[in-house]
């Protein structure tokens, strides 16, 4: 654990080789040496993949580190899809009103992520892509069938192998959290507490 926190000492001072929120950041980075070594991969290649939508708030990763992930553990998914998908000459914008894709990916289109394992055949199907809700990137439009690829594979990982992912997040996941509100009843020594601190001083 030493050596792994002056690496990541070390590692938050490589500016551009990271993403912003990694630079000069030995905590964030302390913790993404930690998933590199228990994933097997290079920590500055997964600091690239990382995200994190506001500072102070939780990081996640590209669908792709999921897939990857698997792979390294010799999980070999197969992808197959159903449905359609229509592409519509209309403009995509966000809820800032930036356009993300000048044509829009629509349709019941689903991808189901499989594999046979001692002859079991253990699927995950996702969402249509009318269904799914957050699509912030623009590849969401422009090439539907590889989104819901990444959608499948982060959903059969989470559903059959949670011991290797462990709790990690997607980018689209980070992006759509919320602030917890701590609703904590207060009570006893923790109420005198915080009412002493809400007196004016």
């Amino acid at each position: 654990l030493h050596q792994y926190v002056e690496f990541a000492k070390l590692m938050c001072q490589a500016g551009e080789m990271l993403q912003s929120h990694d630079q000069r950041n030995p905590s964030i980075c302390l913790a993404l040496t930690m998933r590199a070594v228990h994933w097997g991969f290079d920590p500055y290649a997964l600091a690239l993949e990382s995200f994190q939508a506001k500072q102070g708030g939780p990081v996640g990763y590209q669908a792709k580190v999921f897939t990857a992930v698997l792979r390294k553990a010799g999980v070999k998914l197969r992808y197959r899809y159903e449905g359609e998908i229509t592409k519509l000459d209309k403009p995509v914008k966000s809820s800032k009103g930036n356009e993300i894709a000048k044509r829009t990916a629509t349709g019941n289109r689903k991808c189901i992520a499989y594999i046979e394992e001692d002859g079991e055949v253990l699927e995950y199907e996702t969402p249509s892509l009318d269904e799914i809700t957050i699509k912030n990137s623009p590849l969401w439009h422009n090439d539907p069938d590889q989104q819901l690829a990444y959608y499948a594979g982060r959903g059969w990982a989470r559903r059959y192998r949670s011991d290797l992912m462990m709790g990690a997040y997607s980018e689209d996941e980070v992006r759509e959290m919320r602030p917890m509100r701590d609703v904590t009843p207060r009570t006893g020594f923790q109420r005198l507490a915080d009412e002493a601190r809400e007196k004016p001083g």
